[in-house]
Protein backbone atom coordinates (compact mmCIF):
# COMPACT_ATOMS: atom_id res chain seq x y z
CA UNK A 1 0.00 0.00 0.00
CA UNK A 2 1.55 3.22 -1.10
CA UNK A 3 0.15 6.26 0.68
CA UNK A 4 2.07 8.56 -1.63
CA UNK A 5 -0.19 7.45 -4.47
CA UNK A 6 -2.67 10.30 -5.16
CA UNK A 7 -5.35 7.81 -6.22
CA UNK A 8 -5.12 5.89 -2.94
CA UNK A 9 -8.30 5.99 -0.87
CA UNK A 10 -8.72 4.69 2.64
CA UNK A 11 -11.76 2.55 3.35
CA UNK A 12 -14.71 4.35 4.96
CA UNK A 13 -14.54 4.65 8.71
CA UNK A 14 -16.80 2.28 10.61
CA UNK A 15 -19.41 3.71 12.96
CA UNK A 16 -18.87 2.87 16.64
CA UNK A 17 -21.10 0.16 18.07
CA UNK A 18 -21.41 1.96 21.39
CA UNK A 19 -21.82 5.65 22.14
CA UNK A 20 -18.57 7.49 22.65
CA UNK A 21 -17.57 7.97 26.27
CA UNK A 22 -20.81 7.35 28.16
CA UNK A 23 -19.76 9.68 30.98
CA UNK A 24 -20.15 12.71 28.73
CA UNK A 25 -22.87 14.50 26.82
CA UNK A 26 -26.35 15.85 27.39
CA UNK A 27 -27.76 12.56 28.69
CA UNK A 28 -25.31 12.54 31.58
CA UNK A 29 -26.20 16.13 32.45
CA UNK A 30 -29.87 15.14 32.60
CA UNK A 31 -29.01 12.26 34.95
CA UNK A 32 -27.32 14.72 37.32
CA UNK A 33 -30.36 16.99 37.49
CA UNK A 34 -32.32 17.28 40.77
CA UNK A 35 -35.40 15.82 39.07
CA UNK A 36 -33.45 12.72 38.07
CA UNK A 37 -32.10 12.36 41.60
CA UNK A 38 -35.61 12.50 43.06
CA UNK A 39 -36.90 10.01 40.49
CA UNK A 40 -33.99 7.67 41.23
CA UNK A 41 -34.59 7.93 44.99
CA UNK A 42 -38.27 7.12 44.48
CA UNK A 43 -37.41 4.07 42.36
CA UNK A 44 -34.96 2.86 45.01
CA UNK A 45 -37.56 3.31 47.75
CA UNK A 46 -40.08 1.27 45.75
CA UNK A 47 -37.51 -1.49 45.19
CA UNK A 48 -36.64 -1.57 48.89
CA UNK A 49 -40.32 -1.78 49.83
CA UNK A 50 -40.84 -4.67 47.41
CA UNK A 51 -37.76 -6.49 48.71
CA UNK A 52 -38.91 -6.03 52.30
CA UNK A 53 -42.38 -7.36 51.51
CA UNK A 54 -40.89 -10.37 49.72
CA UNK A 55 -38.52 -11.06 52.62
CA UNK A 56 -41.38 -10.93 55.13
CA UNK A 57 -43.47 -13.22 52.96
CA UNK A 58 -40.59 -15.69 52.67
CA UNK A 59 -40.09 -15.63 56.43
CA UNK A 60 -43.77 -16.34 57.05
CA UNK A 61 -43.67 -19.24 54.59
CA UNK A 62 -40.44 -20.66 56.01
CA UNK A 63 -38.14 -19.86 53.06
CA UNK A 64 -39.75 -22.08 50.47
CA UNK A 65 -42.40 -23.85 52.50
CA UNK A 66 -40.26 -26.82 53.54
Amino acid sequence: MNHDDPTHRSPPRAEPLQPDRPTRGDDKQKERSPEASRRHAKEQAEQLKEQTETALENTREGYGGS
